[in-house]
């Protein structure tokens, strides 16, 4: 096949990169390697319609991250968007557990 690689049904060429080839063959495996997503979600400004804002804003970076990291062959652990869907993030305690759950989580990442 000269300068080609052959993968499953699929090949590839010499300008085929290699993390390419590495994350479609984990998918094909599936050894897919955890990655944490961390990014500060609490907002920094007191003004409340600012701090709305920004905490908006910063749920959207860790979204974008995430789907990144999706797209690149990892799985994300993003325990700032799934935990704001059920704890509230400007309760000091639940806010709290949120963080005491997600460091738990964090061991299991690449």
């Amino acid at each position: 096949m000269g300068d080609k690689l052959l993968v499953g049904k699929v090949c590839f060429g010499p300008r085929e990169d290699y993390d390419n080839l590495l994350s479609k063959t984990r998918h094909w495996a599936n050894i897919i390697p955890k990655v944490f997503i961390c990014i500060r979600l609490r907002p920094k400004s007191e003004d409340p319609i600012r701090a709305k804002r920004e905490f908006e804003n910063n749920l959207e970076r860790a979204k974008i991250a995430a789907r990144y990291a999706a797209l690149n062959g990892y799985d994300p652990e993003a325990t700032t968007i799934y935990f704001t869907q059920f704890l509230n993030d400007f309760n000091e305690v639940e806010r709290d557990l949120g963080r005491k759950i997600a460091q738990s989580r964090l061991k299991f990442c690449s």
